[in-house]
């Protein structure tokens, strides 16, 4: 049981190795048979994201200061920190909620 929800977290951190939160993905037009859609299927960074990625990284590592962030990219900083602290707690919750589903299953065996 522990190895099914543990392979079950590996493909799912897997795939979001493959695509990032920033990638949107572009679908072609007109596309006549499905082998031909999946070739044309486009996938597009969203570079306003990555530039905010960038500057967040440099930031942790101390090679830009706060004063040196424009305030437009300083707001979306802090958008960019909510929007991560948020998927962290999600992430936390929903480990949570799975050892506690789990310790059920376990005190009830």
């Amino acid at each position: 049981m522990f190895d099914k929800i543990k392979n079950f977290f590996k493909r799912l951190f897997s795939k979001d190795k493959l695509l990032n939160p920033g990638t949107i993905i572009e679908e072609p037009k007109s596309v006549s048979d499905k082998n031909q859609f999946q070739d044309n299927i486009v996938v597009k960074e969203d570079e306003e994201r990555l530039r905010l990625l960038k500057i967040q990284e440099e930031f942790s590592k101390g090679n830009i200061l706060e004063e040196d962030i424009d305030e437009d990219d300083l707001e979306n900083l802090h958008i960019l920190y909510d929007e991560q602290i948020s998927k962290i707690k999600d992430s936390i919750e929903n480990y949570k909620n799975e050892t506690l589903k789990i310790m059920k299953e376990l005190k009830s065996s």
